[in-house]
């Protein structure tokens, strides 16, 4: 067992790509990680996501985050771009 990455703080979902990179979200974001644990990029920013709980990837790589206090799914494509937001009343706990 060893350290993958540091300071992740309240990590509140995790999932990892096709490629083996880290997928790891925190209150507003999701980090990108390397095999090594080297923080490669940052999803979210600029769009409303906020308390990001859990994510998976689509079978075309998509993304998909669920977002806690928005009660919704963001989704985001290959390269980190966000593409839209679901949203509706099945989804009040995502």
């Amino acid at each position: 067992v060893r350290e993958f990455a540091s300071g992740l703080g309240a990590g509140l979902g995790l999932a990892f790509d096709a490629e083996g990179r880290l997928f790891a979200a925190l209150q507003a974001v999701v980090a990108v990680y390397a095999a090594d644990g080297t923080r490669l990029d940052t999803i979210g920013t600029g769009t409303d996501l906020s308390q990001p709980q859990g994510l998976c990837f689509a079978a075309d790589g998509h993304l998909l985050v669920a977002s806690l206090n928005r009660a919704s799914i963001f989704e985001f494509d290959a390269e980190g771009d966000f593409l839209r937001e679901f949203s509706g009343a099945s989804l009040a706990q995502p």
